[in-house]
């Protein structure tokens, strides 16, 4: 099973918060703990996303720190609910860790999403044998039980792009993604019709990044990436995939995704069109 520990990315994001205004206050952790009649440690844990703030206790602190603005103390008191805010995936715990867990809620909190797949195909446009065989040879092949869980969260996981209330979708895939059988002929066939089938919803734009395509090898990008445009007061995030998870970045240092992503959409991808009828192609080459 798979490690839950460590708190979620929204809990830093609050505790952060929170830090950074105690400081501006020139108070002290012990300072705080007094007014709330808490151990400075449990502060300490409060500002590194630990331990959830409770609305009553952030109400006092947000009092203490002199923050009066009516807007700003809503949006930290939105984002204290949001850190204490329960999704389907809690269903699946403890399959899934905090590291996943805050990825799908940023899918589900953004209102744009982009994903540049150079390795691997979204797992919101999966099928449900390619997921199958992606999962029953990955690292929890040897537990029958957490592969059904994983699985059944990944299909649920797919949803979101039915939703009338979706993110908007953009999906550029590398053409040798594409090429690469998984499982069997008839598996990769019917993931690459799934993606046809896929780019027709409203809310989904796909493309197809060429084999001639170089220029994210320039700018260093050797795996995959999300870009999520989240709703206020959220800041924009970037996800970059790697084997022990996603580690997430924010501004400044997603600047070189963002514009490498938008690049790349804009003057490499093959168009919409001339994509479909690449992955045509491939179905027709790799049809038994």
């Amino acid at each position: 099973m798979t490690d839950t520990m460590g708190p979620t990315l929204r809990a830093r994001w609050l505790g952060s918060k929170m830090k950074e205004l105690r400081k501006a206050r020139k108070l002290k952790l012990a300072q705080v703990g007094d007014l709330l009649k808490r151990h400075q440690g449990t502060v300490s844990r409060f500002e590194s996303g630990e331990y959830p703030i409770p609305s009553n206790e952030l109400l006092q602190m947000l009092d203490l720190y002199g923050v009066s603005d009516i807007g700003q103390r809503s949006d930290l008191l939105q984002l204290s609910e949001d850190v204490a805010q329960r999704g389907w995936w809690d269903g699946y715990r403890p399959f899934i860790n905090n590291n996943f867990a805050d990825f799908v809620w940023l899918e589900n909190n953004a209102h744009a999403v982009s994903f540049l797949g150079l390795t691997s195909i979204s797992g919101l446009l999966q099928t449900t044998d390619y997921a199958t065989a992606l999962i029953s040879n990955g690292p929890q092949r040897h537990d029958e039980f957490e592969m059904k869980r994983l699985l059944e969260a990944r299909l649920v996981r797919k949803q979101l792009l039915e939703r009338p209330e979706s993110p908007s979708f953009r999906f550029l895939l590398h053409e040798a993604l594409l090429h690469q059988q998984v499982g069997s002929p008839e598996v990769t066939a019917g993931q690459l019709r799934n993606l046809l089938s896929l780019s027709a919803y409203p809310r989904v734009e796909l493309k197809v990044l060429p084999l001639t395509a170089w220029r994210h090898t320039a700018a260093g990008m050797a795996t995959e990436y999300t870009v999520f445009e989240l709703r206020e007061p959220f800041p924009t995030v970037v996800g970059v995939d790697t084997s022990a998870g996603a580690i997430y970045k924010e501004a400044p240092d997603i600047h070189s995704f963002t514009n490498t992503f938008n690049s790349l959409w804009q003057d490499d991808a093959l168009s919409e069109s001339n994509s479909m009828t690449c992955i045509e192609t491939l179905i027709r080459e790799i049809s038994p």
